[in-house]
C-alpha cells in the first residue's frame, strides 16, 4: 500500500491529521483525528500541542 500518506492540516485553532489514499485522492474513513489549539497560548505551548 504505497499509495497511503498522512495528511496534516494545521490551522489557527486546530490540527487535523488523516490517512490519505493518493490514488483515490480521498481520506480513509475513520482515520481523521482533530485536536484543538489555543492560539492565545505561547508558541511553545502550541508546538507541544501538535505532538
Amino acid at each position: 500500500m504505497n499509495n497511503l500518506i498522512t495528511g496534516v492540516d494545521i490551522g489557527g485553532t486546530h490540527i487535523t491529521a488523516c490517512m490519505v489514499d493518493t490514488c483515490a485522492g480521498q481520506t480513509i474513513e475513520g482515520t481523521c483525528v482533530r485536536g484543538a489549539i489555543d492560539p492565545l497560548q505561547s508558541m511553545e505551548h502550541v508546538i507541544r500541542s501538535w505532538g
